[in-house]
């Protein structure tokens, strides 16, 4: 009977490992590819919050051309958040002077426990030269990160109780042309 539950529970143990363990691994850098009517959009989780994507728009107006959107959350509590609506926030890429730029939030979300604040890259850009440019500095740094940054008119630390994340991107290449090819429809050819 001892041996017989000892064996039972083993078996169930080895179960709940086979089934959780691939789909912990696969939701690390697990891609998902969405067509929202006017947009298709191609996105990665955060390997930092795992709920702040990044994403990747292509408007179906114009499949030639990509535009980029990433999200922070914060747990913190604050009653202003919602200002941050429409503001530029100053961001730095892979923690490079030389990529310092900023960010129009376009959308905060308060939730229970926390806030998403959805972001922006601004404008939309050449689909081919955006995604290349993209993959030399990934390959060059062995991330992508994106972290917000203080500057003389705001500080990020007012707002975010983590100032940073990063995405994996070897996978990239791939679906942002399965993207496109969602956004081009059938029977559509897609230069090379």
């Amino acid at each position: 009977m001892r041996l017989s539950l000892f064996l039972f529970l083993h078996l169930v143990a080895f179960v709940i490992l086979l089934i959780v363990h691939p789909h912990a691994k696969a939701e690390d850098d697990e891609w998902y590819i969405n067509d929202f009517g006017e947009y298709v959009v191609a996105a990665v989780p955060g390997k930092v919050i795992h709920g702040d994507k990044l994403r990747f728009f292509i408007r179906k107006s114009d499949c030639s051309k990509v535009g980029i959107l990433f999200s922070f959350s914060t747990t913190r509590n604050i009653k202003n958040i919602d200002n941050l609506q429409n503001q530029d926030l100053p961001i730095r890429i892979n923690k490079l002077d030389k990529f310092s730029s900023s960010a129009r939030v376009i959308t905060v979300h308060p939730l229970q426990a926390m806030t998403i604040v959805m972001m922006q890259f601004k404008g939309f850009h050449n689909l081919e030269d955006l995604i290349s440019g993209l993959m030399k500095l990934y390959n060059h740094h062995k991330e992508f990160r994106i972290t917000l940054i203080k500057n003389d008119h705001y500080n990020p630390k007012d707002h975010f109780d983590v100032l940073d994340n990063n995405w994996k991107l070897e996978k990239l290449p791939q679906y942002i042309k399965k993207a496109q090819r969602m956004c081009f429809g059938p029977g559509e050819i897609i230069k090379s």
